[in-house]
């Protein structure tokens, strides 16, 4: 969370010996989407994540990953990448989107090298440990690209 303004962000972090990260800012609904799979909470119906799941699952199609690739003014760009049979398909998507998606399939989440070289350093705040598989930081305002998705 954004100390200044409680504003959700998922931090990306680097897999292996790295520590690099890239925060990205997620509207609310978006963060609840992301936090409900994360704990496993099912809603009495479904969520519009959990819709497109159906929706590629019932039509035969595997969710092979979300990347994350470019900036475009303040907005960072993301992409989910998908296939069915021997045909692979990429679409445009918001990264807090692509994020929620992924989170659901338990497919990688890949952030293009040069956008992880170039975020902020990220300063924490209070840490507190939601459970061993996450964490939830409170950010300095610093950290804060111009960046909204």
């Amino acid at each position: 969370m954004d100390a200044n303004d409680s504003t959700p962000v998922v931090i990306l972090r680097e897999l292996g010996e790295g520590d690099s990260s890239l925060p990205v800012m997620v509207g609310p609904a978006e963060a609840s989407s992301i936090i409900m799979e994360l704990d496993g909470l099912k809603p009495p119906r479904p969520l519009t994540h959990d819709l497109i799941v159906k929706l590629l699952l019932t039509h035969g199609f595997v969710f092979l990953e979300t990347y994350i690739y470019g900036a475009s003014g303040d907005t960072y760009l993301g992409k989910i990448r998908y296939s069915r049979g021997s045909y692979r398909y990429s679409m445009e998507v918001r990264p807090s989107d692509g994020i929620a998606l992924a989170v659901r399939f338990k497919a990688p989440i890949y952030v293009e090298e040069s956008l992880i070289r170039s975020a902020p350093a990220i300063n924490y705040l209070g840490l507190k440990e939601a459970d061993s598989s996450r964490e939830i930081y409170y950010l300095e305002p610093e950290w804060r690209p111009s960046q909204t998705l």
